[in-house]
């Protein structure tokens, strides 16, 4: 007998369909990933960005504790003081950056977790936190360099500008104004672009495993095209969670009136200003914090979904997707990671809709070539039409002549018929053999026109 195959289910579809994109699915699909995989992204993102935000918030205090004590313990008459007072201000802000580049560092951390988990969900796949993690860790260190490459640059073109202001300004004081407000008009729109471009980066380094300045030169290319729906899809993000931020605000607003009523009714302000720092402060804090983590989340499942979009718009990375699906649902040990198959492919893909066209169809709307028809052999040319062999041709066309047609009359009278009188028919021949008697009409047993009578 012959040995088929065993049966195999179709392939599952995962977080989004395995074709280019609409914006609203980037959208949708980007909050979906929340309830994929809820122990990574829930679990592990929030927690982690809350551990690093006490971390952080408990370095910022002590830091400034320290600092302040160090500042009490001296004169502010001696000579000393403002050096140290200036000492100070400096080891503050130093401390501010590297606490500040270390909460960056953690949350490109919980980036890189998501976007990889997201790219799993893709292949409906759920891994767990270790799977993810070994995902991840070849591509730690150039997160964490890249998280620091941005403020560092950001930081130079700040201090850039504010030489050039400085230069303009020893120059005249007008053209130094109007030179900040120039600069502070054409900051807005282009952070927007820049940021827009480097929107799929962190996908490109964990995914790809490429370096960081490969990774944003990818990130520009495959944008290329799908600016404004990658725009659209972040500000909205943004916006949402904004919106939601602002609406969590309200009711401590009026929890922190009705407790403050409530402890200190006639007022005392130092039980004011307690209740004030534990529910408008230190609550806020939370759930901002809490809004923040899942924002974070969201915008990077937002990016891992966008870069998939990209990728299937330029370089046809779903066609790889379905056929490292197919291989895995077929019992098949998948050894090559899809997403490092086509990596700089160039397969243009037009995904407008279809047109239904008119008329009968043809090869071409089918996708087949057209038909081959052989050339005509060389000689001389022949007329297209004809008399069949064996036949005259016809005769030249003649002018109309005027008349009645052949064989017919003129026409009649006025009045008279057209069809001319009855033609006359010759008499029977006679016979000398009587002939049947006809039936008297007079007789009532023979007379077809017999007197009716009732039945």
């Amino acid at each position: 007998m012959t040995n088929y195959p065993a049966w195999t289910p179709a392939a599952r579809p995962g977080l989004v369909p395995l074709y280019p994109l609409t914006f609203g699915t980037i959208l949708g699909r980007s909050f979906s990933a929340l309830r994929h995989n809820p122990k990574v992204l829930l679990g592990f993102g929030i927690g982690i960005q809350a551990l690093a935000g006490l971390i952080a918030a408990g370095a910022v205090v002590g830091l400034t504790f320290l600092l302040t004590q160090r500042l009490a313990n001296v004169d502010p008459t001696s000579s000393e003081a403002e050096a140290l007072a200036a000492g100070t201000a400096a080891l503050m802000a130093v401390g501010a950056f590297v606490i500040g580049i270390g909460a960056l560092a953690i949350g490109v951390i919980v980036q890189g977790i998501v976007v990889a988990d997201v790219s799993r969900a893709i292949l409906a796949e759920k891994p767990t936190l270790g799977e993810v993690w070994r995902t991840l860790k070849p591509s730690f260190w150039r997160l964490v360099g890249y998280t620091v490459l941005i403020p560092l640059a950001i930081g130079l073109a700040v201090l850039i500008l504010i030489l050039l202001i400085a230069g303009l300004a020893a120059l005249d004081d007008t053209i130094a104004v109007w030179a900040v407000v120039a600069l502070l008009l054409a900051a807005i729109p282009l952070s927007v672009w820049i940021g827009t471009k480097l929107f799929i980066v962190v996908p490109v380094i964990v995914i790809e495993r490429t370096g960081i300045f490969a990774a944003i030169a990818r990130s520009w290319r495959l944008t290329k095209g799908r600016f404004w729906s990658t725009f659209g899809v972040a500000i909205l993000i943004s916006l949402i969670f904004g919106a939601v931020a602002q609406v969590a605000a309200i009711p401590l607003g009026f929890a922190s009136m009705g407790i403050v009523t409530t402890v200190a009714p006639t007022g005392e302000p130092d039980a004011q200003a307690v209740v004030t720092l534990l529910v408008s402060t230190l609550a806020a804090q939370a759930i901002i914090l809490l809004i923040q983590a899942v924002a974070m989340i969201v915008q990077s499942s937002a990016a891992a979904i966008v870069y998939a979009d990209c990728r299937m718009r330029h370089e046809g990375l779903h066609l790889d997707l379905l056929s490292y699906i197919d291989g895995r649902d077929s019992s098949a040990t998948p050894t090559t990671d899809p997403y490092l198959v086509g990596i700089g492919r160039v397969v243009p893909i037009d995904w407008a809709p279809p047109v239904t066209p008119q008329g009968p169809p043809t090869n071409a709307q089918y996708g087949y070539p057209p038909p081959i028809y052989a050339a005509a052999p060389p000689g001389p040319a022949t007329p297209a039409y004809g008399p069949p062999p064996g036949y005259s041709a016809a005769p030249p066309p003649t002018a109309p002549v005027s008349g009645p047609p052949p064989g017919y009359g003129a026409a009649p009278p006025t009045g008279g018929s057209v069809y001319g009188p009855p033609p006359e028919y010759p008499p029977p021949p006679a016979s000398d053999e009587p002939g049947p008697d006809a039936p008297d009409r007079d007789d009532p047993e023979t007379s077809r026109h017999r007197p009716w009578t009732a039945p």
